[in-house]
């Protein structure tokens, strides 16, 4: 049997025998009509529902957005009809898978934060700072708005890594960790920073949320925390050998405490090399001379000088603040309003994502349309199968 629905799925004419052309057009365009009125309502940050979903509330105007755009649609054109009590419920996912896609096999940075919604659910936006081998940027992007019915390190500990797990990102790819100040987060025996570090066997640097520290007297007692300031200092170091105006541009052993994190080592000659090929190039006045425009104007010859161009990619991976999950607070509060506040977990997240990753969601629009369609033509292949072979049997 199991031979039989492989040869059957493979065939090329299947989805022939299950809908005719003109019925998968008219398939293609009813999704197509319900993604434009998604797409406009996630990327404006603009509620979905209503008090009631039904159309019975129309009137009173307490059917929600969705529904009344969908019913204009309908009034427009009468065609969309027969799609009515079909609405997808949500293309989230999408965004995500593209997220991962991103990140590929790069090194990042772990940025988490969290907040409680009016209804008391603890949110955790999980984002990730990475260096984009497409774009040859550095990005951050919002992977996830997890949440947990305990708030102890590890608990929190525990989900973060979940939701890598679940994305398809590995842990061991994690270059450095931000939080904010609390306990619970950077706690130096039992808070995430250090439970994530003892996890993983390795060292991963926790830095404390700038932004944050501008709200707070921080008073450091070189004594008890030589190792911690001898550490961060031998990064600040390799930080700035990798700044092209430094006396210390590409000092290998200055910049080698950075490598160290990724297990990696930078080679001597390589730096040499580099130092004598920017000795050469003339620089405009016209901005800053950063690592990252190093990397974006130079990448096809630090190409030839593999530890150099890893090394600025890890220098610009590096993360300093968790503005970006303060800054999906904004989008969580825009969306979860009043007469949203039934609304579950998984849906505030198939929401907030894609109207916080708004440009990305927009240049995903057409993808967002053909994976639907062909998740319904799959889903109508199987039910179709699972028919003949209960008829057969």
């Amino acid at each position: 049997m199991w031979e039989e629905k492989e040869n059957w799925s493979t065939n090329s004419k299947e989805v022939s025998t299950l809908l005719n052309s003109n019925a998968i057009e008219r398939n293609k365009y009813y999704i197509s009509s319900l993604n434009d009125v998604a797409e406009f309502l996630a990327t404006h940050q603009l509620a979905f529902r209503g008090r009631v979903e039904a159309f019975s509330s129309m009137e009173d105007g307490g059917s929600g957005l969705f529904l009344s755009l969908l019913d204009f649609s309908i009034k427009k054109d009468p065609r969309l009809t027969e799609i009515v009590k079909t609405v997808p419920r949500n293309a989230s996912s999408i965004v995500k898978e593209a997220i991962v896609q991103e990140v590929g096999d790069s090194w990042f940075t772990l940025k988490v934060d969290g907040t409680r919604d009016p209804t008391g659910v603890e949110n955790i936006p999980i984002v990730l700072r990475f260096f984009d081998e497409d774009t040859k940027v550095v990005t951050e992007r919002l992977l996830a708005l997890a949440t947990s019915s305990s708030c102890d390190a590890q608990a929190l500990t525990e989900v973060i890594c979940s939701e890598l797990d679940a994305a398809g990102l590995a842990t061991s790819k994690i270059l450095s960790q931000v939080y904010d100040g609390a306990a619970v987060m950077s706690g130096k025996h039992g808070g995430v920073q250090r439970l994530l570090l003892e996890r993983e066997g390795r060292e991963i640097p926790y830095e404390h949320c700038l932004n944050h520290q501008l709200h707070l007297v921080v008073v450091h007692t070189l004594s008890e925390e030589q190792a911690y300031v001898r550490r961060l200092c031998k990064l600040a170091r390799a930080l700035v050998s990798l700044d092209i105006k430094s006396d210390t541009f590409l000092d290998a052993k200055a910049i080698q405490p950075l490598l160290d994190l990724t297990n990696s080592t930078i080679v001597d000659t390589e730096c040499s090399v580099a130092k004598q090929y920017f000795a050469t190039v003339t620089f405009g006045n016209d901005k800053k001379m950063t690592a990252s425009r190093l990397i974006s104007e130079h990448h096809g010859v630090l190409k030839a000088m593999p530890s150099v161009l890893h090394a600025l990619k890890l220098s610009v991976t590096l993360g300093a603040s968790t503005a970006m999950c303060e800054n999906s607070f904004s989008a969580l509060k825009n969306i979860f309003r009043e007469s949203r506040r039934a609304m579950v977990h998984s849906r505030k997240v198939q929401l907030v994502q894609p109207a916080f990753e708004r440009e990305l969601t927009k240049k995903l629009s057409g993808e967002w349309k053909d994976k639907v369609l062909q998740n319904l033509v799959l889903l109508l292949a199987d039910c179709s199968y699972s028919k003949s072979q209960t008829a057969t049997l």
